[in-house]
């Protein structure tokens, strides 16, 4: 075994400085537990985004299940997280899908992911979205003062005529990140195919220059023209700038698992990292827009016009998005690069339990919205009932069933 590998008897990552001299072929007979943990961070941070939404003040006209009370305290730590959130998970599924190639060749690895993504989308896809209506329909029909999206569904219930010509397009939902998984898993097979590998390239783009400097110039090129906070990509259509953003992301971690050199280069320069990334989150915060109205959304035609504060917002999301996923990436390379039954549990159920959370949190919102409970208690709440339910669910109806060997395969009794 070269000194760039994991060590597989006791499960310890070599250390930082140890991955400077990786030429070896990549490891595919071990399990990198520190990507697994922080995947499901990842997914479950998700789960507390969405339920921290329902108290934002700049979201409290679009989200269907705002509370009328909202605090800007929830704008500044969701739209923090949603800078880096799913950059982070992309990132990781590209090291994971670099690594089944590696372990099961390009049919091997079009087949596995087919089944554990494709598939998972097209079962869960129609089902999420009758849970999601069904939600909105109570809200709908049993709430007094809902909220202006709810009221816009209200309408075109009691008035089917008058919607016409105002239909919404079909959604992917919170599932939009699947939906791009499948593209840039089936996308990159494709390359490989084609083109196989380029070490030269691979090689340059672990390089610190362009690690920390060329990546977030080409990422704020692509967001220029969105809005930001920039939106969750939820149509069937895919759009281009969601596909060039995490699309980058999702190929860094494919080149991470080639040349797993990344590690070492952030651990050199992680303190200059996370001074820039506070940095720019202090004037990401400041520059957070107001709170923006349904008729707002309801005018935006095209690109958003470039101002100071969209150029600003652009570069400050662009470095948070890079900065802070390589930062806990070495967080938890160093502090949850372990195995335990309670974190590979966790890990296992976050999939099932970032599907099905949404419609959850819609109606535990729905329900909370005529008490007089403080905000941050509500808050607390509905995120510890969201993925106790969620957690439930997968312990009862999906762990030991063809549902988990849908979503994670067959479990495999550990060798001692």
């Amino acid at each position: 075994m070269t000194t760039s590998s994991v060590n597989i008897e006791d499960g310890r990552a070599a250390a930082p400085s140890e991955l400077s001299s990786v030429d070896a072929a990549p490891l595919t007979d071990v399990r990198y537990h520190y990507l697994d943990n922080l995947r499901a961070i990842a997914l479950l941070a998700g789960v507390i985004f969405h339920v921290g939404v329902g108290y934002s003040d700049i979201m409290a006209e679009l989200w269907p299940s705002a509370n009328s009370e909202t605090s800007f305290a929830f704008d500044v730590w969701t739209w923090w997280m949603h800078t880096f959130r799913m950059p982070l998970f992309f990132l990781i599924a590209g090291f994971f899908a670099c690594y089944l190639v590696a372990k099961r060749g390009i049919g091997g690895f079009v087949k596995n992911r087919l089944v554990r993504i494709a598939a998972p989308f097209a079962v869960f896809w129609p089902l999420t979205m009758a849970a999601i209506i069904a939600s909105f329909y109570y809200a709908a029909t049993v709430l007094d003062s809902p909220s202006p999206i709810i009221q816009m569904i209200k309408a075109s219930f009691e008035n089917p005529e008058a919607a016409q010509g105002q239909e919404q397009p079909l959604s992917t939902t919170h599932l939009w990140f699947i939906y791009y998984l499948a593209m840039f898993c089936l996308g990159s097979a494709a390359i490989v195919k084609l083109v196989g590998k380029r070490e030269r390239l691979f090689a340059a783009l672990m390089d610190g220059r362009m690690l920390f400097i060329g990546l977030p110039v080409l990422t704020g090129i692509v967001l220029i023209r969105i809005g930001m906070p920039h939106p969750a990509p939820e149509s069937f259509v895919p759009q281009p700038w969601a596909l060039a953003f995490y699309g980058l992301f999702f190929w860094v971690g494919w080149v991470f698992f080639s040349n797993r050199i990344l590690i070492d280069t952030i651990a050199k320069f992680w303190p200059h990292l996370l001074t820039v990334a506070t940095i720019s989150s202090i004037v990401f915060t400041l520059y957070l827009p107001e709170p923006i109205s349904l008729a707002d959304v309801m005018q935006m035609t095209g690109a958003q016009p470039l101002s100071v504060s969209q150029v600003v917002q652009v570069v400050t999301t662009s470095l948070m998005a890079w900065y802070f996923t390589f930062l806990f990436l070495l967080l938890a390379y160093r502090f949850f690069n372990k195995q335990s039954r309670v974190l590979r549990y966790v890990s296992d159920g976050s999939y099932w339990v970032y599907i099905v959370h949404l419609p959850i949190v819609f109606h535990l919102q729905f329900l909370l919205q005529t008490n007089d409970m403080p905000i941050f208690l509500e808050f607390v709440l509905e995120s510890v009932a969201t993925l106790g339910i969620g957690y439930l669910s997968y312990a009862i109806l999906v762990r030991h069933t063809p549902i988990g060997w849908l979503l994670n395969g067959r479990k495999k009794k550990s060798v001692q």
